[in-house]
């Protein structure tokens, strides 16, 4: 679960980068190429060939913030993502000791939100499922004592 929801929330930082700079570019090509044309022909300055090297310089440009950028969200993305997916994946391993019979552990809450939230209701659940064991268990020993009892007498009496 972990892998996949990670590479997940990556993957949409990526592709939300990857629009902006798509968004950013077209600006560039469109109105600011545009905008220049414009001055130079205001200045009298052969627009064709300043234009290519403007925009040249632009794009590579572009293409390295685009990567620089990229390569921090990235970084970014898989560093914070997996600090807020190791609660869950611990709440997981927890889970799986509690539905084995194992009452008594618990989760570690490191923050106060919504994460901390969970793991505080988790906690909360399986103190509960524990007592609720604990009552089940004392039932069942109160009831075989007192079936013990009258079938003693029975017994007894047979």
């Amino acid at each position: 679960m972990k892998s996949r929801l990670l590479w997940k929330l990556l993957g949409i930082n990526v592709l939300t980068i990857a629009v902006v700079i798509l968004i950013v570019w077209f600006a560039i090509d469109y109105l600011a190429a545009n905008y220049f044309m414009t001055l130079m022909k205001d200045y009298n300055v052969a627009p064709t060939d300043v234009n290519q090297m403007f925009l040249d310089a632009t794009h590579r440009s572009l293409v390295w913030a685009t990567l620089a950028t990229l390569a921090l969200a990235v970084i970014l993305s898989f560093l914070l993502t997996r600090k807020v997916l190791t609660p869950l994946s611990q709440m997981t391993a927890i889970t799986r000791k509690i539905a084995g019979g194992n009452y008594e552990s618990r989760v570690q809450i490191s923050s106060p939100d919504e994460i901390g939230e969970l793991a505080a209701a988790f906690n909360q659940m399986a103190a509960s499922l524990r007592r609720v064991e604990e009552l089940r268990k004392s039932m069942v020993i109160d009831v075989a004592h007192e079936l013990r009892t009258p079938l003693t007498n029975m017994r007894g009496y047979i």
